[in-house]
């Protein structure tokens, strides 16, 4: 592990940051190269927030619906992937498997491409959203996760509270088979204290919607941090409260503001904002 470690060590710093853009990390023993995001208007004396993103079964690494929500702003993104290819298997040795992975390449980001190692987040659909809820459950050193499409397992072993109110975003299709465990987990991770975000996704199943969600983006952009974040959002609310005076329908007024007040930048920001 060490040889290999160094030897990527050694690429990403002959591959060189000039500018934003996708650059290919080879990682000889998940027998595959992790696509790596370097944000807009990279600063390499700052510390950035990470996402490692882990993709479903049979895809391959990817951290491109990621870069759509984020819009390539704020964060460096990893497309991550497995030792395991099969389907997810809640055992003690995938679990440490994992573990191991991701810790080696959280020491990889933490040295070499200016990631804070108090902001990794962990996130993924279907198989990548079962396995983030396993390594929050396990690696506290982790800042919040994205479930996506999954949720938690009936059968696991008990985690401990958190220390702190760990944010952690539930996507979820309304028909998608998962559902009913998104729940699970939106209950599961609340208890343990987390701040937990469910964002459900109206008229589909296990799929992504075609474009972000705005709950997603409220809650990755508030996860980036940085100036202007407090007035962005009371722009944002703002703007939003208008179009919601102009609904007529009662209906769609009730379900409209139904949604409003469930935002990360409402909850957050509150109305006055």
């Amino acid at each position: 592990m060490q040889k290999a470690l160094s030897w990527i060590l050694a690429f990403i710093g002959f591959a060189g940051f000039v500018r934003a853009e996708w650059i290919e990390l080879p990682w000889p023993q998940l027998g595959a190269s992790l696509p790596i995001w370097k944000p807009d208007n990279f600063d390499p004396s700052k510390r950035y927030p990470a996402i490692v993103y882990y993709h479903g079964t049979g895809g391959t690494p990817t951290a491109s619906y990621m870069h759509r929500a984020t819009e390539g702003k704020g964060f460096i993104l990893v497309g991550m992937t497995y030792l395991h290819k099969s389907g997810f298997e809640y055992s003690d040795g995938e679990i440490a498997d994992s573990l191991g992975m991701l810790n080696a390449l959280k020491k990889t980001l933490i040295k070499s491409l200016a990631v804070d190692p108090q902001r990794i987040y962990v996130g993924g659909f279907s198989k990548g959203g079962w396995h983030t809820a396993m390594l929050l459950d396990r690696d506290r050193s982790l800042a919040g996760g994205m479930i996506l499409g999954a949720g938690v397992f009936e059968k696991r072993a008990k985690a401990r509270a958190f220390s702190k109110q760990l944010p952690v975003f539930l996507g979820c299709g309304r028909y998608d088979g998962n559902y009913p465990q998104a729940l699970g987990a939106l209950v599961h991770f609340r208890k343990l204290g987390a701040e937990v975000t469910l964002d459900t996704w109206p008229s589909i199943g296990h799929q992504f919607p075609e474009a972000p969600p705005e709950a997603m983006r409220q809650w990755l952009r508030m996860r980036a941090g940085g100036a202007g974040l407090e007035v962005e959002a009371g722009k944002w609310i703002s703007k939003r409260l208008l179009e919601l005076h102009a609904i007529s329908d009662p209906v769609e007024s009730w379900f409209a503001l139904e949604e409003f007040v469930s935002l990360p930048f409402v909850k957050f920001f509150g109305v006055t904002a």
